[in-house]
């Protein structure tokens, strides 16, 4: 373990630097070592040849395989490292770290801090980390290819020999049945196979052809004949191979690159808008393992927000919440805190005491749960918690009365007519102030209200303020969807109407590679733009009006749509009503209304997920709590944690879809099930989240 550790630490500062202020380090590196293998290739290529043809051939078009995706993964670093000054500084001074072989990025910040227009966005990213599967792709198909490259061209000798009279012509011939046989087949196994090895399937291969083949044979009969005529021609059979592999170092950074070119041309577009605008990072957070906790108060917004019993409001119904906050207490008492200090909201108490919300009954469950005593204050601010608090040692766990029994938590309340009562201002300073006399360390355990910009949220003023386990993991699965994704990228969208959705719409097409769109608000998309017949279906009159916009940005940002094509249909919004079944061809009849999605869709999903690398669901595509139109939901489900077993990125974006995880008991099989439903959703929508932005900075 430690070893691993030391080597990742040594991969990110090689990976950190630059020579000459534009070529990575690491990449240089890497072909370094790759050049060496080449010349001890070179120095006993006959020897080697002589003894074991195959095998020689088998690793010379491997090593050169590498070095030619070496080549087109450095040309990406350095065009990526160009845009990225020119993103911030359209005047970039070309001369800059001229003088200096090595240009570290954290000088490159200091050197040109005041130059930068929003502080909290780096410029001058590291370099694009060393893609080793990717090499390794490379040089497992040249690797592969070589017994049948070897026997293509030792058919070629025999059946058009170079003699005399007859060299020319011969030649010619070879060149011939060489691009027009070879070459288009070789092609379309080098996409094949690259795409299968990168987890595509079917239709990404199709795509990949679609996008890419015809303009790689183009370009293969501009440079390929001219190359064989002279490997034919001149080169004697043991060396055609060889001569073609090394010639062809720059053909296969060309197919690198034209591979990889659909991802780099999204990359680029999101690293040019991330360093165009001021974005809450989710990714460079403080979090409670970076923080030294011994002998300090550590206060921790925790959400302890669990249901009562309506009848005597004393016995908790489901304590998963309390649970899911032991790691970050205990992590904290283990870590030798003075005390663990933690508060939180229950209900809606508008702002003044009401025992039916008292957090009592939680201190007992917490009990309990933590094998320890619990001590329970009658509030949560004030001389007589403070002395509750500083009176704690070796760890002691003290829960504060509910938060919201003060105006000055949530800044405004309700009086008894509904009318909306706001928060005095001084009032709202002096209950920050009182919190923050309890703690030393402050952490933020509640995503769930990370979207709510409370006192507890973002007034409590310590050095440090970190994530708790919850909310870093919440953090580093979205950062993994909305900052660097593995692509391609699917999201996919249920909900009933397209105007609550057209924000989030909106903010993913930016970043996504597919979208699925079901649900209530797909009947929207297929009458615009379709003319599908939908019945008594849900139909957003307002959402519709936005629904060509959405189709033109998802058209312009290369996304691909899947809407559903065949219906499960109802009578009527009821559990027992009467079923049917419509296509889009067919239309859905008048007094009938669609409530869940068909097969057909269900295999289009399906081969969506299939395809894609990181997969984020937000919205059931069908009316799950009614069996008799959960169908869709649970294959799409069951698709998802397919996905996820097979190593994708799976994140449930809260709200209805995590009820569906958790009605099927899956939540364990996905990569992560967010806690937080309105948090989440502004997450995606792009919003930032003033409880995470209230968070120290690494």
């Amino acid at each position: 373990m430690v070893v691993r550790d030391t080597g990742k630490r040594l991969l990110r500062q090689l990976n950190s630097r630059y020579i000459y202020g534009r070529y990575p380090l690491l990449h240089a590196i890497i072909a370094l070592i790759q050049i060496t293998m080449v010349s001890i290739l070179i120095r006993k290529f006959n020897a080697y040849y002589a003894n074991r043809p195959l095998l020689t051939t088998m690793i010379t078009n491997a090593v050169l395989g590498g070095i030619a995706d070496t080549v087109a993964q450095t040309l990406t670093a350095f065009k990526r490292r160009q845009r990225q000054r020119a993103a911030i500084d359209p005047e970039a001074r070309p001369h800059r770290n001229k003088d200096d072989f090595f240009s570290i990025e954290i000088q490159d910040l200091d050197h040109d801090a005041r130059k930068v227009p929003w502080p909290d966005v780096k410029p001058y990213a590291a370099p694009p980390p060393f893609d080793f599967e990717r090499m390794v792709r490379f040089m497992a198909y040249p690797f592969i290819m070589a017994p049948l490259q070897l026997r293509w061209f030792a058919w070629l000798n025999s059946t058009f020999p170079i003699g005399a009279g007859k060299s020319t012509t011969n030649a010619l011939r070879r060149v011939a049945f060489d691009q027009l046989i070879f070459a288009p087949c070789g092609l379309a196994a080098f996409f094949t196979f690259m795409t299968v090895a990168e987890g595509g399937g079917k239709r990404a291969v199709v795509k990949k052809f679609q996008d890419v083949y015809v303009p790689a044979l183009k370009a293969n009969y501009i440079v390929w004949p001219a190359v064989q005529v002279i490997n034919f021609r001149l080169m004697p059979i043991q060396f055609q191979i060889p001569f073609v592999s090394t010639v062809g170092i720059a053909w296969t950074a060309y197919l690198s690159l034209t591979n990889s070119a659909e991802d780099e041309t999204l990359q680029s577009c999101e690293s040019t808008r991330e360093a165009q605008r001021h974005t809450m990072s989710l990714s460079n957070k403080l979090a409670i393992s970076d923080v030294d906790l011994k002998g300090k108060r550590v206060l921790i917004r925790v959400d302890f927000n669990v249901p009562l019993d309506k009848e005597t409001n004393s016995k908790i119904t489901n304590n998963q919440r309390i649970v899911g906050a032991l790691p970050t207490i205990k992590y904290a008492i283990d870590n030798c805190a003075k005390a663990v200090i933690l508060m939180s909201h229950l209900g809606r108490p508008d702002g003044k005491p009401n025992p039916k919300y008292s957090l009592k009954p939680v201190a007992a469950e917490l009990e309990k749960l933590l094998g320890k005593k619990v001590t329970f204050t009658e509030d949560c601010v004030g001389p007589e918690v403070e002395k509750v608090v500083n009176e704690q040692t070796n760890g002691g766990v003290v829960l504060l009365e509910n938060l919201r029994f003060h105006i000055e938590e949530e800044g405004s309340s309700k009086d008894k007519d509904g009318n909306k009562v706001k928060a005095d201002k001084a009032d709202v300073e002096k209950f920050r102030k009182g919190l923050t006399a309890l703690g030393d360390v402050y952490i933020n355990d509640a995503f769930g209200t990370a979207h709510r910009a409370h006192s507890s949220m973002v007034g409590v003023e310590l050095p440090q303020k970190a994530s708790g386990f919850l909310v870093k993991k919440e953090l580093e699965y979205f950062a993994k969807a909305l900052e660097n994704p593995q692509r391609p990228f699917l999201a996919i969208l249920g909900g009933a109407k397209v105007s609550d959705k057209i924000q989030l719409i909106e903010n993913l097409l930016d970043k996504v590679n597919a979208l699925i769109i079901c649900g209530g608000m797909a009947f929207t998309f297929k009458k615009t733009l379709e003319n599908v017949k939908i019945g008594n279906s849900l139909f957003d009159e307002a959402g519709s009006k936005k629904v060509a916009e959405l189709v033109e940005k998802a058209k312009k940002n290369n996304v691909k749509i899947t809407l559903p094509c065949d219906y499960i249909t109802a009578d009527k919004f009821d559990a027992n009503a009467q079923t049917g079944y419509a296509t889009d061809a067919d239309g859905i009849p008048d007094g009938w209304m669609g409530l869940d999605c068909g097969e057909k869709s269900i295999k289009l999903y399906k081969e969506a997920i299939n395809d894609a690398k990181t997969i984020l669901w937000n919205g059931p595509p069908g009316v799950f709590e009614m069996d008799k139109f959960a169908s869709g939901t649970k294959a799409t489900l069951d698709a998802a944690v397919h996905a996820a077993q097979n190593g994708k990125i799976v994140i449930i974006g809260g709200g209805d879809t995590a009820t569906v995880a958790a009605k099927y008991g899956v939540e364990d099989k996905l990569s992560h099930v967010s806690t937080g439903g309105g948090a989440s959703l502004e997450l995606l929508e792009g919003k930032e989240l003033p409880g995470v932005t209230a968070l120290s900075s690494k």
